[in-house]
């Protein structure tokens, strides 16, 4: 096993549990790792944020230190995932830490949204799910990946929705579910959405005129456990993915949906140019008009996806020479 044996460093987003399901993979293939998240996760943090960019930086650099004086054994590979407030600072310090480590970067944000260029320098090998960032900064190009969970889906055979979609409200997305929830009324399609929205920012957005009370019934402030939604998964022919407006790389969503056998239906055109596009599995949409044809419900026609089960993104970002 390519991992057997190995000291793994891992720093990561505290993003539903996507963290804890590539600590396992790995250490489920004989590595010990030790995790921290990405950024401080206190109260006192969360403050500062609001308060002062200087307080923020301050509590920062102390995480950051923490982690560094918890460091008592030599590590093998050092796993950055984001790494949105990681300074080169501390780069530098881990690296003299670490002389004989392999860093390893993935970026699920692009450089617009998260510019690391300036760290890239402190990684053996870095990788992105943003293709267009990947051509521009010739950076290895790596979609995302799919859990056991929706591998090993088991579908209804009879299913009670056409079209589900789950997911944080953002950017274009309640636009977009309406759309979507018009244009189902009128195909005569089972549309379930679920979008969530944390109460306190619910009543922001609607005291600054940014979600209006008629839209209220599609918004919900209880999130939706990852068990919650492989149970829709089972029950629709299809899932509703929406990227943000600013991302280019395919969701983690879209890699999911179509592990488990289910069709896509997607606002992110660029995955005309991956190997698996199928036409007869993926069906693109419009921001701004939906049009779905009716054929694309039939029989699914599986490609293979194999090579993006987490197992093997792992060998992929792990193979550093």
């Amino acid at each position: 096993m390519y991992l057997k044996n190995k000291k793994v460093l891992f720093i990561a987003p505290h993003f539903y549990d996507y963290h804890l399901s590539i600590k396992n993979e790995l250490e489920s293939n004989g590595a010990s790792v030790d995790y921290y998240e990405e950024r401080p996760n206190t109260i006192k943090y969360k403050i500062y944020k609001k308060l002062s960019k200087k307080l923020k930086s301050m509590e920062e650099k102390k995480y950051f230190d923490n982690i560094l004086n918890n460091i008592k054994t030599e590590y093998d590979i050092f796993y950055l995932i984001r790494g949105e407030v990681i300074s080169k600072s501390f780069l530098e310090k881990l690296k003299n830490r670490l002389p004989k480590a392999k860093f390893v970067m993935y970026q699920w944000d692009s450089v617009q949204n998260n510019n690391y260029i300036d760290k890239i320098h402190f990684f053996d090998k870095v990788f992105t799910f943003d293709m267009i960032d990947a051509k521009k900064y010739k950076i290895n190009y790596l979609p995302l990946f799919y859990t056991k969970e929706y591998e090993n889906l088991q579908h209804n055979k009879i299913k009670q929705y056409d079209i589900v979609f789950v997911g944080y409200y953002h950017s274009d997305r309640l636009n977009i579910v309406k759309k979507m929830a018009n244009y189902s009324n009128d195909n005569n399609l089972k549309f379930k959405y679920h979008i969530y929205l944390d109460k306190l920012v619910l009543l922001k957005f609607i005291l600054q005129g940014n979600i209006l009370f008629s839209d209220l019934k599609y918004i919900s402030t209880k999130s939706l456990s990852k068990n919650n939604i492989i149970d829709l998964y089972k029950d629709t022919k299809a899932v509703l993915d929406i990227q943000h407006n600013m991302q280019n790389g395919l969701t983690m969503r879209t890699m999911e949906v179509l592990g488990s056998g289910l069709k896509l239906i997607t606002t992110n055109q660029n995955i005309k140019n991956e190997d698996f596009y199928d036409e007869n599995n993926i069906c693109l949409i419009d921001r701004v008009e939906i049009v779905i044809k009716k054929a694309f419900f039939n029989k699914l026609i599986i490609g293979n996806l194999s090579q993006y089960r987490l197992f093997n993104w792992l060998w992929n970002v792990s193979n550093v020479s």
